[in-house]
């Protein structure tokens, strides 16, 4: 007869009760690739791709349902969601590299074409202000604004290179990026548009996401991420790695930036985008859109109609919450059992709301796993680790919330 011993019977209980996996696969229905998405709450959003498909939620991604305007042979490739009812995509026609826009004032049940006149280039990102005030970009330099939400559009000339992705940061200041690691920024509403230097020549810039009118992140090919904090006015290039095509990003708060890759790949980041970690998304096929709508609450969309929901951050979390009064203090508590094999038990204090993580470190000092990085309310809480597939030795514990760190030592025996 098999023995299970008592601390494998304790993580195990524990492990299976309290367990949320980060990042949550959904099935939307569709098999056509899916490029943009993007939600205005928790529970309703829009995604679409090619074969003009569109698709709605309204319980955050959990079911979708297909409300596609168009001919098959479209391509959607960015959608905004301004208001609860009225959205705008964009995309191309087929083959014909043809732009098309596409309404909804009804949120996403019906739609009408609202292209423009005379615009010859595929379409590949939108912006609005307000349900009014907006901008597309696209191929060659294709840059278009309206001021009566998509009645009537004004080309706006300066822009010399394709541009992926564009944000209006205010009615003035107004930021795409595209191929070949070109950024243009107008503070004029458009009139004039002047190159910035990006520090990524000759890269791709495939996504962009502003928390506010002077922090940014840009990704692209190559393993390139940006960062900006004036406006766009400059950028820092704080990871290349030479290889990878990184697709877009959702920057909702310097504790939350999130960037999608081919692959499968999904990184997070809780200082700004200066640092990342690789999160694990259970998905090997290319992710090309992301949208946070505050430090929790995510969604991705990709190939072969591919969603992902995560309403831990992206992290995968074991946490159990023991007591709901407020300690009067942070504090991080040893592990229990230990030594252990292969799961123990760690219990902390959280005095404030916020942004609250555990991670592990080996000797070394090497990052090992996060096990969770999320908002908690005050409390006493408990988490488990499995060390599954760790190998025997000394290991550190370290609880960092707000300005509050502590860090322990735990002992792993096989």
């Amino acid at each position: 007869m098999k023995k299970i011993y008592l601390p494998t019977l304790i993580f195990l209980l524990f492990n299976t009760t309290f367990a949320e996996v980060g990042w949550q696969i959904q099935n939307t229905g569709v098999t056509n690739t899916l490029y943009g998405v993007d939600f205005i709450n928790a529970n309703t959003g829009i995604a679409v791709g090619v074969q003009g498909k569109i698709i709605r939620t309204n319980n955050g991604g959990i079911s979708w349902i297909t409300t596609s305007p168009a001919p098959t042979g479209f391509y959607f490739s960015a959608v905004q969601m301004i208001t609860s009812s009225i959205i705008f995509t964009v995309g191309s026609i087929g083959g014909s590299g043809l732009g098309t826009i596409y309404k909804s004032t009804d949120g996403g049940f019906s739609w009408g074409d609202f292209s423009i006149y005379g615009c010859n280039q595929n379409l590949r990102g939108v912006s609005f202000l307000d349900v009014n005030n907006g901008f597309v970009c696209g191929v060659l330099g294709s840059v278009w604004r309206t001021t009566n939400g998509g009645v009537s559009w004004t080309n706006q000339p300066g822009v010399t290179y394709t541009m992926n992705v564009i944000q209006m940061l205010d009615i003035n200041n107004i930021i795409c990026c595209g191929d070949g690691g070109n950024i243009y920024k107008t503070t004029n509403g458009g009139i004039n548009w002047y190159p910035r230097i990006s520090n990524a020549n000759g890269v791709n810039l495939n996504g962009m996401s502003f928390m506010d009118a002077n922090r940014g992140i840009v990704v692209g090919n190559l393993g390139t991420v940006l960062v900006t904090t004036n406006g766009g006015e400059t950028w820092t290039r704080t990871l290349y790695q030479g290889s990878g095509i990184f697709r877009a990003v959702s920057f909702v708060s310097m504790l939350r930036a999130t960037f999608v890759a081919d692959g499968g790949y999904i990184y997070s980041s809780a200082d700004g985008g200066n640092n990342w970690l690789l999160q694990q998304s259970n998905i090997y096929l290319s992710l090309l859109a992301v949208k946070f709508l505050d430090n929790n609450i995510g969604k991705v969309v990709g190939e072969q109609g591919t969603c992902l929901i995560t309403n831990t951050g992206g992290w995968n979390t074991g946490i159990k919450n023991i007591n709901s009064n407020i300690p009067d203090k942070y504090s991080l508590n040893q592990n229990y059992p230990n030594p252990f094999n292969p799961g123990t038990k760690i219990q902390f204090n959280i005095k404030e709301k916020g942004i609250s993580r555990i991670d592990i470190y080996n000797t070394s000092g090497k990052l090992m796993e996060t096990l969770f990085n999320t908002e908690l309310q005050p409390g006493s809480y408990e988490s488990i680790w499995d060390a599954s597939n760790y190998s025997s030795g000394v290991y550190y514990y370290r609880l960092i919330s707000k300005n509050y760190s502590e860090t322990r030592k735990m002992i792993l025996v096989k």
